[in-house]
């Protein structure tokens, strides 16, 4: 999928190319399931300007490995893999890519649950262990807690021992985390998030905020945290934050956090681990990832149209 110009969902079109040459240390992949982020969303509208146009959009994808370059080591043609990457291009049906940042997917774990889990599972794994530590007795909220990232999270948060309150867009998506084992779960539109809060907390507020939606939820984090308390805003889906003065946050002594997950997947070693220990949990049933949402590749304009509306529960993946 070929974006030229920055603009609506119909900019995604869907062409033939060549991949690009292979170096000895890389390998070719033919992709199974790709997955779908609003990171993509961000980069085909313009927000983000981190993709030259033209350009293919994508940044997770897996598959099986079809070559193998002369200085690869450890993987085989045949291996079933995934990657994350912050160079795009992931919006294809082959692909060479780095060898060593390839990771291995369990035979037990389908293509299309791994393609919505590893992005989002890395970036829940990078919240939970870079960031303030959570544990037994930590208050935590997750917004968007339905949402792809959000289920993992909540779940992920859970298993460290923490009490979390789960915010979603619907009962609907209330209904879903109450499945997934959430105790406290609120709907946007009952405005009781600051309450329910107060009564887990004992009054105190919550220990840390994760933050996917920006700026309709902003202030409202803020609002949810004890003294000392941190927001972790990793993500924008309602629209950017307003800059704000650092004096704004002495009143309780806040910090907030702006992760980004390539920057943690940058290091290979927290890579491969972040990894390692979503996977492990999938396959382990610790982890529930549900069955995706799916669309064939060539049709990615629609799954970014129903992903801008809100209309998405869980996680949406393309098949190649």
């Amino acid at each position: 999928m070929m974006v030229t110009s920055p603009g609506p969902p119909s900019v995604l079109r869907w062409q033939r190319g060549l991949i690009a040459e292979p170096t000895e240390s890389d390998v070719i992949i033919r992709q199974h399931a790709v997955g779908l982020n609003y990171h993509d969303v961000y980069v085909r509208s313009g927000v983000y300007r981190t993709m030259p146009f033209p350009g293919v959009p994508g940044i997770e994808a897996v598959g099986t490995i079809e070559w193998v370059g002369s200085r690869v080591e450890n993987v085989s043609v045949g291996d079933r893999v995934g990657y994350i990457t912050g160079s795009y291009g992931a919006y294809t049906t082959r692909r060479s890519f780095p060898a060593e940042w390839v990771v291995p997917i369990p035979d037990e774990i389908s293509f299309d649950v791994a393609a919505a889990a590893l992005l989002k599972g890395i970036t829940a794994d990078m919240l939970l262990t870079r960031s303030q530590k959570v544990a037994a007795g930590s208050v935590v909220v997750v917004h968007a807690a339905a949402g792809g990232v959000g289920q993992i999270l909540t779940q992920m948060a859970r298993l460290c021992g923490a009490t979390v309150i789960a915010a979603a867009g619907s009962t609907a998506k209330a209904d879903l985390l109450h499945a997934l084992g959430c105790e406290h779960v609120t709907v946007y539109s009952d405005g009781l998030l600051g309450k329910i809060v107060a009564d887990v907390s004992g009054g105190t507020g919550a220990d840390i905020v994760f933050d996917g939606v920006g700026a309709a939820t902003f202030d409202q984090s803020l609002d949810c945290l004890k003294s000392f308390g941190q927001l972790a805003l990793f993500g924008q889906a309602s629209g950017p934050v307003a800059p704000i003065a650092p004096a704004r946050l002495a009143a309780k002594s806040l910090s907030v956090w702006r992760p980004i997950v390539f920057h943690h997947a940058s290091e290979l070693t927290r890579y491969r681990c972040s990894a390692q220990r979503l996977f492990e949990a999938i396959s382990s049933r610790a982890l529930t990832v549900a069955d995706p949402a799916t669309f064939p590749l060539s049709e990615a304009a629609a799954a970014h149209d129903l992903l801008e509306q809100g209309a998405t529960t869980g996680s949406t993946v393309l098949t190649a």
